[in-house]
C-alpha cells in the first residue's frame, strides 16, 4: 500500500515504511532512479497515518516522503483542515509526485514476486507493538 499524503508540502526525499522486509528491494528501486531518493523505515508503528488501517492488518504499507519535519514549506501547516484548499496545490510539485510515484510503481512491477521478500505479519505482534510505542517519538531507522 502506498500512501498518498502531502502533496504540497516539500520537495519528493523518498519513501518510509512501516514495516523493514521490503527496505532493500526498494532502496534499489529508488537507486536505480538515480534521484538520490532514501528508503526510510519508521521505528515505530504510525497510527496517525491513512496507511495505518492497512498496517495493522499486516498489509505492507509505504509513504512517499516529502513531509514533515525537514524542507517542508514554510506555508504547509494545514493537514485535512479547512485551510487545506486547491489554492496550495503546487502543480509542479504535483507533476514530480505523481511521475515519481509512477516511476517507482513501474520499477516495482517488473520485479517476479518470486523475488519479493517475505514475511509474514503477525496481528497480534503489531497490536502489542502499537500499545508499547503509544506515546513515544515517532523516528525513521
Amino acid at each position: 500500500m502506498v500512501n498518498l499524503d502531502e502533496l504540497g508540502t516539500g520537495n519528493m526525499k523518498g519513501m518510509v515504511l512501516q514495516y523493514p522486509h521490503l527496505r532493500p528491494m526498494v532502496q534499489t528501486v529508488l537507486d536505480q532512479l538515480g534521484d538520490g531518493l532514501k528508503c526510510h523505515v519508521l521505528a515505530q508503528m504510525d497510527p496517525s497515518t491513512d496507511s495505518y488501517s492497512f498496517s495493522e492488518r499486516g498489509i505492507p504499507a509505504s509513504i512517499l516522503w516529502r513531509w514533515r519535519f525537514v524542507g517542508r514549506h514554510p506555508d504547509a501547516e494545514f493537514r485535512g483542515e479547512s485551510s487545506d484548499t486547491a489554492d496550495k496545490v503546487r502543480p509542479r510539485e504535483l507533476r514530480e509526485y505523481a511521475g515519481m510515484l509512477s516511476r517507482i510503481l513501474l520499477r516495482l512491477s517488473h520485479i517476479p514476486p518470486e523475488q519479493w521478500p517475505e514475511h509474514t505479519l503477525d496481528i497480534a505482534e503489531i497490536r502489542a507493538r502499537v500499545k508499547a510505542e503509544a506515546g513515544t517519538v515517532m523516528r525513521t531507522m
